[in-house]
């Protein structure tokens, strides 16, 4: 039977005033010991409803017909607006049990971008786009939740920041990845709806079909607790299946579940990108999400991949902080994906290409 890990929590209110607490959860979370994740409790008021408004758009967005939903689409990148059907799951089939709705939280355009930058860094400068007439609360609802996601990960990466200065021995705190998060214009969000599972096929769903193994590859991510639905009943549920959701390889190659106890709170997951800058201090851990074993249940949630431009260099942390044990398979190597002071840009390029690759083997080993 699988571990349930109880999430440590960081009050908002002790974040806010940088208590020596905080720091010291961050570092516990975020080490070689922890699950790679943390929650902010007791948020401000505002935001059970701020988040509630966030789940309500995502279901009447793909309660839309296919037809007004592919008008969303932005190919061939699909890093902006509906994406549905063209992420591939491990064995290089299209999935199809969730669609994707990005945007870009802090910046809706780029103006007068070279055209060679264009072309090489394309997912970094993609115009947003929202189903104004479709849902016209849409937009409002999603950027105002994906701000003050922003603003939360901001002080998580001040955190951080006192956690690797003191490990590195700095007489200041060196404010890297705070300013990376707070001075962001890259950051991505992404709505996630997980489609209803019909009941021929609720048993058959892989154990991670509803999201594979892998890593984040940005500075944090910043995520809203999951919502259910009952498409049938046509109303909000608790989690139908003890067993779905968010699962976790630790270090030490134990897969934990891991459980918060408020829905009041916002989940911070550390990138690779942290995990560099950080040389090592800070620790990436492969996840996954796992579907219910429960049909005509629809899920929805909202992560912020918090994130610099293409153009930050990335030094050389050592190749101790490179190194991954127990990676679940699907998820490629670090080690593989960076080169000494690459940008972030070609990290994220390799690391998509990465993943791809492995999808496409696995698909014509069984061909």
């Amino acid at each position: 039977m699988t571990e349930v890990r109880i999430t440590q929590t960081i009050k908002y209110e002790d974040l806010v005033n940088g208590v020596e607490e905080a720091t010291k959860i961050v570092e516990s979370s975020y080490g070689p010991d922890g699950m790679g994740l943390l929650a902010v409790v007791d948020l401000p008021e505002h935001f059970v409803a701020t988040r509630e408004h966030v789940h309500d758009v995502i279901r009447k967005f793909a309660s839309l017909s296919t037809e007004e939903k592919n008008t969303f689409e932005v190919p061939p990148f699909f890093q902006r607006g509906w994406d549905h059907g063209h992420e591939l799951m491990k064995d290089g089939t299209p999935d199809k049990l969730k669609g994707s709705f990005y945007f870009n939280p802090v910046q809706d355009q780029f103006e007068d971008v070279d055209e060679k930058l264009l072309d090489q860094y394309t997912t970094f400068y993609g115009t947003n786009l929202f189903p104004t007439e479709q849902v016209p609360n849409f937009e409002k609802s999603v950027k105002k939740c994906a701000n003050f996601m922003c603003e939360v990960g901001a002080l998580i990466a001040r955190e951080c920041d006192k956690v690797v200065s003191t490990a590195h021995g700095d007489e200041e705190v060196k404010p890297v990845l705070e300013n990376i998060v707070r001075e962001g214009k890259h950051h991505a969000a992404r709505c996630l709806y997980y489609f209803p599972i019909d009941k021929k096929t609720v048993d058959s769903i892989p154990v991670d079909g509803w999201c594979g193994w892998h890593n984040d590859h940005c500075v944090l991510t910043s995520l809203i607790p999951a919502a259910f639905y009952d498409v049938e009943k046509g109303e909000s549920i608790p989690n139908p299946d003890p067993e779905s959701g968010l699962y976790i390889k630790t270090r030490d190659g134990s897969v934990v579940k891991p459980k918060v106890t408020t829905t009041n709170c916002l989940l911070f997951q550390i990138g690779e990108t942290a995990q560099i800058l950080s040389k090592g201090k800070l620790l990436a851990t492969p996840h996954m999400v796992r579907a219910p074993k429960v049909a005509n249940v629809a899920r929805t949630t909202m992560p912020v991949f918090l994130q610099p431009g293409h153009s930050l260099v990335l030094p050389a942390p050592g190749k101790d902080a490179l190194h991954v044990e127990h990676l679940p398979e699907g998820v490629p190597e670090l080690k593989t994906r960076y080169e000494t002071d690459t940008n972030f840009g070609d990290f994220s390029n390799r690391t998509f290409a990465a993943y791809y690759a492995l999808k496409g083997q696995s698909k014509k080993s069984q061909g």
